[in-house]
C-alpha cells in the first residue's frame, strides 16, 4: 500500500526527495490536467503525499556507487514487486555477501527472509541492521516485526516500543504495535496509541479508512480486555469521525456494524454517558442508506441497548424483564412468538397487583416496549373480564406447551398446570394420578368461562 505512490511516480521505493520531485515535473508535463485529468490527479496525490513526509513509507538510501550494485538492486526491486520470495530472498543475500557496506541489500534482506519463511534469518539480519544505526527507527521497526513474527513477545514489545519512541507514526505499524499490546496484555498502552494514531489522522483518504476502521475494533477489543473506563470516549471518537467522513457508512457498513456488534459483546452494561454515546452512534447509521442485512444488525443493536437498559433496572420485576425480550426481539418463528407472549401475559395476569405500577415505569420510560404490552397492559388497568382473559390464553398456552419448550408460567405457578391439565408437575417422586375433584363438564352444560355459551360451542371446540 505504501509504495503504490511511487509507483505513481514511476519511482523505485525510498527514492530521495530530490528524485521525487523530478519525476513529479516529468509526469505533470506528460499527463496535463487537460489531456488525463485522472491521472494528473493521481501524480498530483502521489506527489504531495510524499512531499509530507518522504520518509513516511519507508528509510532512503544512497545510491550504490559500484554499477554492478545498482543493477543488482534494480533486480531485488523487480523480485520484489512480481512476488517471487524466492527469488527476493536470494538475489539480497547474494547483494549483500558481495557488498556489505551497502546498508541497503541488508534492509531489503531482512523483509525477503521473512516473505520467504526464514523467520530466524531475518531476526539475526535485523539485528545487524540496527547495529548499524541504533538511532534509526525503520530498522527498530524491521526488527520489531521480525522478533513478533518468530514468536519473541517480550522482545517484539520492546523494539516496537523503540521504534514508536523514535518516531515511527505509520498506520500499519501502529496496528500491528497494538495487537502485540493484546497478546502481551499492555492494554493501556494499545489503547494510547491507537487514539494517538485516530487523533493524527488529518487527512482520510480511500486508503487509510479501513485502517481506521481497524483502529476503532481494537480499541474496542483493548478496552474489554483491560477492563477500562475508555469506552465513552472511544464511542465518542467514532461518531464524530463519522459525522466528519459520513461516506464511511455507505462504504464500510459492514464494518462499522462488526464493531458495534463488538461493543454489545464485550459488554454486559453501560453507563449513562456510554449509553447516550452508543445511541447516538446506531441512531446515525440508522439514518444512512445500508444493506437489508446491515439494518437488521442495526435494530439488533438498538433492542440490546433497550433490554441492558431493562434488565439493570431494580424497579422491573423479572417477568416484565423477560417479557422485553420476547415483545421487542424479532421472532421468525410465529408459533415460538406467540407462545413466549401468551407465556408472559399468563404471569402478568397472576402478578397483576405487582406488575400495574410497573407498568406507569414501562409506560414513561421505555416508550418502545410499551408499545409492544400497551393493548393488554390497558385491559390489566381496567380489571374487566380477566378470568375470561386468562382461560382463553390458557386454552392456547396448554395447547402450544405440547409443541414449544422454555415457558415460565407452570415452571413458576405449578398448581395452574395442575388445574388446566389435570397432571401433576413432575417434582423427582414417583408420580401420582390426578383425581378430579369437580363434576366433569358436559358437553352442553354452560362454559364456565362466562361466555353463555354451551360448552360444546365454546371452549370445550
Amino acid at each position: 500500500m505504501k509504495d503504490q505512490y511511487y509507483r505513481e511516480l514511476e519511482l523505485e521505493p525510498g527514492a530521495s526527495p530530490k528524485d521525487i520531485k523530478r519525476a513529479y515535473f516529468k509526469l505533470v508535463r506528460k499527463f496535463t490536467p487537460e489531456k488525463d485529468p485522472e491521472k494528473f490527479r493521481r501524480i498530483r496525490e502521489a506527489y504531495e503525499k510524499l512531499q509530507e513526509n518522504p520518509e513516511e513509507t519507508g528509510p532512503s538510501f544512497p545510491e550504490p556507487a559500484e554499477p554492478f550494485a545498482k543493477r543488482m538492486l534494480a533486480k531485488i526491486f523487480q523480485y520484489q514487486k512480481s512476488g517471487d520470495e524466492i527469488l527476493y530472498r536470494d538475489a539480497c543475500e547474494e547483494a549483500y555477501r558481495l557488498f556489505p557496506n551497502e546498508t541497503v541489500f541488508l534492509y531489503q534482506m531482512v523483509q525477503a527472509q521473512r516473505k520467504a519463511g526464514n523467520t530466524g534469518k531475518a531476526v539475526k539480519s535485523a539485528e545487524l541492521l540496527v547495529k548499524k544505526d541504533p538511532e534509526n527507527k525503520w530498522f527498530w521497526r524491521e526488527l520489531a516485526v521480525s522478533y513478533s513474527e518468530r514468536g519473541f513477545t517480550r522482545k517484539a514489545y520492546d523494539a516496537f516500543d523503540r521504534a514508536y519512541n523514535l518516531g515511527c507514526r505509520d498506520t500499519d505499524f501502529i496496528l500491528m504495535y497494538s495487537m502485540l499490546c493484546n497478546d502481551y496484555g499492555q492494554y493501556e498502552t494499545g489503547i494510547r496509541i491507537l487514539l494517538e494514531m485516530i487523533d493524527g489522522c488529518q487527512k482520510v483518504t480511500g486508503e487509510n479508512q479501513q485502517e481506521i476502521l481497524e483502529a476503532f475494533i481494537g480499541l474496542v477489543t483493548l478496552n474489554s480486555r483491560g477492563k477500562g473506563n475508555h469506552l465513552a470516549e472511544i464511542l465518542d471518537k467514532m461518531a464524530a469521525f463519522l459525522r466528519q467522513h459520513p461516506s464511511m457508512m455507505k462504504d464500510f457498513p459492514r464494518e462499522i456494524a462488526t464493531c458495534l456488534m463488538m461493543v454489545l459483546h464485550f459488554n454486559d452494561s453501560f453507563r449513562a454517558e456510554e449509553k447516550e454515546k452508543l445511541n447516538e452512534l446506531v441512531s446515525m447509521f440508522s439514518n444512512a442508506k445500508v444493506p437489508s442485512d446491515v439494518k437488521e444488525v442495526l435494530d439488533y443493536c438498538r433492542v440490546e441497548i433497550l433490554l441492558q437498559q431493562i434488565k439493570k433496572d431494580e424497579r422491573i420485576s423479572h417477568t416484565l424483564q423477560v417479557g422485553a425480550e420476547v415483545f421487542l426481539t424479532p421472532n421468525k418463528d410465529a408459533k415460538l412468538r406467540k407462545y413466549g407472549m401468551t407465556d408472559i401475559q399468563l404471569c402478568m395476569l397472576k402478578e397483576r397487583e405487582e406488575i400495574l405500577p410497573q407498568l406507569d415505569i414501562i409506560e414513561n420510560e421505555y416508550q418502545e416496549y410499551y408499545a409492544g404490552i400497551k393493548e393488554f397492559a390497558q385491559k390489566l388497568r381496567k380489571n374487566d373480564n380477566l378470568e375470561y382473559i386468562k382461560s382463553r390464553l390458557l386454552k392456547d398456552y396448554v395447547r402450544m406447551s405440547e409443541e414449544c419448550d422454555g415457558g415460565f408460567y407452570f415452571e413458576k405457578y405449578p398448581e395452574e398446570k395442575i388445574a388446566s391439565t389435570g397432571r401433576l408437575v413432575y417434582d423427582g417422586s414417583n408420580e401420582v394420578p390426578y383425581v378430579r375433584g369437580n363434576k366433569k363438564i358436559g358437553r352442553n352444560d354452560p362454559c364456565p368461562c362466562g361466555s353463555g355459551k354451551k360448552y360444546k360451542q365454546c371452549c370445550g371446540r
